[in-house]
């Protein structure tokens, strides 16, 4: 019954395995048929017991060749699921290894991406805000230039109106000089060059009032040369005044063009700066991103692989358990059948002793069958399912190693998942 069992567990795994009967014992007949061998009183005849001796013996040989057969076939499907099941084990166990390879990798460089983005942002913010302030800075900067660039144009233009109300005649000039003074000192004071103008403001001070000056004449020559010296000194000191301003004024153009190229190229470097950490930045995020798809990819690959290695080996092993059982089942089988032979031959025996003779093709028979049994199993084939079925058993490591031989390794027939 259990190369039956055997027939229904290999069927539900591979369609190529026909369907096994189940192998059948005459021990019980055979018994039988020695008892009224032995019995004096049994009514067989000696044409009857030559009948179902023989129909025994053809029976055994049948069966035999059929287990034979089976077995045969199932050694050649045990050897094809092992080289099989061994190959899906390899294939499993290195795309587990790589996976966890790659995976090791892969969180690594998530790990230092995740690790390294917070100082990016950080690093792009800090120029970012040195830049908004130099920028600022810049702009506040610009504003005061452009305002002392006004108070210069304001203050020669003054300077040019005063030099032309000093050229003119006095008495035709509607301002008295103390408006004058008070307003040159007023613009002075934006660009922080009283003291600049103070030999002007003194040269003023010395200079004579409209209501003094007149023309000259014989009585008064004297003091319109005095007079004359003096405005001649406030002149020189207004010339002197307005060149000072205009070369402050470009002065002041030269600055603030030296200071916008200072802060353009500054400005250039931040901007490259900040570019280069918004590059890196995104460089980063799709590293974590492609990272994170990797971890979970690999993850998945490993569990897939690890789910197939344990699946692979569970049906390896089932399978190396279910051949040694067929394996054991088929050298029981064997054997039992010579020992029915040897009950055959002793039934012969007996029959002999009570009818004399027997017919000549039955001991013919007899010997041919008795040969072809004892032949096959003192084969070597024969001695290699002993060992193999004896060293599973024990399950030693002499028994692992005969189990990786193609000849002593059956295992059931490849079946794919």
């Amino acid at each position: 019954m259990f190369l039956f069992a055997l027939n229904l567990y290999t069927c539900t795994i591979t369609e190529d395995i026909s369907p096994v009967e189940p192998m059948r014992s005459y021990r019980s007949e055979l018994l039988q048929l020695l008892t009224d061998a032995k019995s004096n009183d049994s009514p067989k005849t000696l044409t009857q017991f030559t009948g179902e001796l023989t129909r025994m013996l053809r029976n055994l040989m049948e069966t035999q060749a059929k287990h034979e057969a089976i077995n045969k076939r199932m050694v050649g499907q045990c050897i094809e699921e092992d080289n099989f099941r061994k190959q899906e084990i390899v294939t499993a166990q290195n795309a587990l290894n790589a996976s966890s390879n790659a995976l090791s990798k892969c969180q690594a460089s998530l790990n230092a991406a995740k690790e390294n983005l917070p100082a990016l942002l950080k690093a792009k913010k800090d120029y970012q805000d040195e830049l908004a302030t130099k920028t600022a800075e810049r702009e506040r900067q610009h504003k005061l230039y452009l305002q002392r660039a006004q108070d210069w144009k304001e203050a020669i233009v003054f300077l040019d109106e005063f030099i032309k109300a000093v050229n003119t005649k006095l008495a035709n000039y509607p301002t008295s000089f103390a408006d004058l003074g008070e307003n040159l000192l007023r613009h002075v004071s934006k660009l922080g060059l009283v003291s600049e103008a103070v030999p002007v403001l003194i040269a003023l001070a010395q200079a004579p009032s409209e209501n003094e000056v007149s023309v000259p004449n014989a009585s008064n020559n004297y003091s319109y040369q005095a007079q004359g010296k003096t405005v001649g000194n406030l002149k020189t000191q207004l010339s002197g005044l307005r060149n000072r301003l205009v070369t402050d004024a470009k002065q002041n153009d030269v600055n603030e063009d030296k200071a916008q190229a200072l802060f353009n190229e500054l400005k250039q470097r931040l901007e490259a700066i900040i570019a280069k950490l918004t590059s890196d930045i995104t460089r980063t995020e799709n590293q974590i991103s492609e990272m994170n798809a990797c971890v979970a990819s690999e993850t998945a690959i490993i569990t897939t692989a690890s789910n197939k290695l344990r699946r692979n080996k569970t049906l390896q092993d089932s399978a190396a358990k279910t051949c040694t059982d067929f394996a054991q089942e088929f050298v029981k089988a064997t054997k039992n059948r010579l020992e029915e032979i040897t009950t055959v031959e002793q039934v012969v025996q007996i029959v002999q002793k009570r009818f004399t003779q027997l017919p000549a093709d039955l001991v013919r028979y007899l010997e041919e069958v008795k040969n072809h049994f004892r032949t096959y199993v003192n084969g070597t084939q024969f001695k290699k399912y002993e060992e193999y079925v004896q060293n599973h058993i024990a399950d030693n490591l002499d028994g692992r190693a005969l189990a990786r031989t193609p000849l002593s390794t059956p295992l059931l027939k490849r079946v794919k998942f």
